[in-house]
């Protein structure tokens, strides 16, 4: 176990993420990404805008998995866009996010929140995912902290049920 706390490793750990993908050439000026939510997601978003600020990335176009995601890229600068706009055309260069649980054989929960259909849908339009996460995350099994989040439209209702019935 780490001598940091919680909220200390999810700054860590997403500054880390960040940064490494930047070195890396996976963000990169011009790019369209996908920016998750929640409270390790949140950290990576400020780096992100750090390196805007820095320069080291211009003309970034950024799709938020939620409103607390939008209200925080407005706050520090970052351009916004739907998945649907002209801008972003339904595609995306990479996604970032955080998990609720993440097993050893990588399976992850993710989407417990309120956002849960809007990220699945900007991490599924994106070239690349990566999910960053502090040691709490790390399971046994999945399941057993976080419930499975299971979000339903009106119109499914009924399949959705007789599915999990099986």
């Amino acid at each position: 176990m780490s001598n940091l706390s919680q909220s200390e490793q999810k700054v860590l750990v997403a500054k880390t993420a960040i940064d490494t993908l930047y070195k890396k050439g996976l963000l990169f000026s011009g790019m369209k990404i996908g920016l998750g939510t929640g409270s390790t997601a949140m950290p990576a978003v400020k780096r992100f805008a750090e390196l805007i600020d820095e320069g080291k990335l211009k003309d970034v176009k950024a799709v938020a998995t939620s409103f607390q995601t939008t209200l925080a890229c407005e706050e520090l600068k970052i351009p916004v866009f739907s998945l649907s706009s002209s801008e972003i055309n339904g595609k995306l260069d990479l996604a970032i996010d955080g998990a609720d649980e993440i097993s050893a054989d990588n399976h992850l929960i993710k989407g417990g929140g309120a956002a849960h259909l809007k990220e699945k849908l900007v991490e599924y339009n994106a070239e690349k995912l990566v999910i960053i996460a502090d040691e709490s995350k790390v399971v046994e099994d999945l399941g057993t902290v976080f419930p499975l989040p299971v979000e339903v439209i009106p119109e499914a209702r009924l399949s959705v049920i007789h599915e999990l019935e099986l």
